[in-house]
């Protein structure tokens, strides 16, 4: 465990002492309380071989946006620093709300040495035709740590699409974090897409994506989780609000010896709130991949939904996958129910494809296409589907040879 100077980390944040009390108390407490705190706890699953903290911290800037077009119409896309300085009312009120600054180790980790981050306000009763496009690079060229915050605030009646992708450059072995605060106030509704391509193979990488929704809000979540390096991702929504609803959609695909950890939970905590979660994963070669897909209805949620799909395909027998469906229901009148699974691919589906004169692995990059195509050709975004598919056939590549 590596831990970077005080110095070095005050050196990244000009004008910290002008940030707003409560944020810069938060961080103070960080500073002295992050090694004591329990590492994140995913359940049925053991990660005390990661490591997520790296003493390299360097002033790198890593988003990517043109916030030109959207000034006018009251949209705010800005680095998450100077927002302090702008915003600061908007920042103490939502930042930290939906992810505790002391929730974990890595959590106030990410808060006591963080190097930077975006925030995004998209003002009431705003519909966007336009995806907010944002690209968050993680530089691998060099050894640097990667611990950044996203804070996306959706007011009342507002509805868009907000698509991130997440990549890197180089091979460098690096460690970092991410945590993604999307709050959705009433009747909102936020489709955040996400293709994650983080490519160094022997990073380790901690995704934590957090939502709330008020009142009729909705968050709906498509994920496409095509790293190289190795990586957790923490996938909570808290449905707050009655009425409210999350979809989860995501796509997975582990290869090489790469370890890919994937846990999503919905929580309903209002009446007649939805939660469905659905994940297709495929493992290669030595890889391991472990899905949770954890639906929790909280006594008083009535009339709430809880759903969820876990499936994994199995390319190797060398590799390790995981379906984990967890229901944990405190309320009489609701629905919820489960479904995973984890199999080879099927004998008759290859046997139908290689006697039409496809070779084997020409049959199984299509079954693959198949079970995976379910999930992605259900985002809501035509050219975010196909630029899943492409990312998914560079991590498919060996099939194709």
């Amino acid at each position: 465990m590596h831990t970077p100077t005080m110095d070095q980390h005050q050196a990244l944040i000009p004008n910290l002492k002008k940030f707003p009390t409560c944020f810069l108390n938060k961080m103070e407490v960080a500073k002295k309380t992050w090694k004591s705190l329990t590492p994140p706890q995913i359940e049925r699953v053991d990660f005390s071989d990661f490591d997520f903290f790296q003493s390299d911290l360097k002033d790198i800037p890593v988003f990517h946006y043109d916030a030109t077009q959207l000034a006018q119409s009251g949209v705010i896309i800005m680095d998450l620093f100077q927002a302090c300085l702008t915003y600061p009312d908007l920042i103490q009120d939502n930042l930290f709300s939906v992810i505790d600054s002391q929730a974990d180790q890595v959590t106030a980790y990410n808060l006591a040495f963080l190097q930077g981050g975006l925030f995004i306000y998209v003002p009431p009763y705003l519909e966007l035709d336009q995806a907010l496009d944002i690209t968050v690079l993680i530089n691998n060229q060099k050894q640097a740590g990667f611990n950044q915050r996203i804070l996306l605030l959706a007011d009342h009646h507002s509805h868009f699409t907000y698509l991130e992708r997440l990549q890197s450059q180089g091979q460098q072995a690096n460690k970092g974090s991410l945590m993604v605060e999307v709050i959705a106030n009433e009747g909102a509704q936020v489709n955040y897409l996400a293709l994650d391509a983080i490519d160094s193979a022997q990073g380790q990488f901690y995704l934590k994506r957090y939502g709330a929704t008020q009142k009729d809000a909705q968050i709906n979540w498509s994920i496409a989780a095509m790293n190289q390096a190795n990586t957790i991702l923490d996938l909570d929504t808290y449905l707050l609000g009655p009425g409210s609803q999350s979809y989860v959609q995501i796509v997975a695909i582990a290869n090489q010896d790469q370890v890919q950890v994937i846990d999503s939970k919905v929580v309903n905590q209002a009446n007649y709130s939805v939660g469905h979660i659905y994940q297709h994963g495929v493992i290669l070669d030595q890889a391991r991949l472990s899905f949770n897909g954890i639906g929790h209805i909280i006594k008083g949620a009535k009339q709430a939904d809880a759903q969820q799909e876990s499936r994994v395909l199995m390319l190797s027998d060398q590799g390790r996958g995981d379906a984990n469906p967890i229901l944990l229901i405190d309320e009489f009148e609701v629905t919820a129910g489960h479904a995973a699974s984890i199999g080879q691919i099927d004998a008759d589906q290859l046997y139908y494809l290689m006697s039409r004169g496809l070779k084997r692995k020409e049959a199984e990059y299509l079954v693959i296409r198949g079970f995976l195509g379910s999930v992605i050709h259900s985002m809501p975004s035509r050219q975010v589907q196909d630029q899943v598919i492409a990312i998914m056939d560079q991590k498919l590549a060996s099939l194709r040879a």
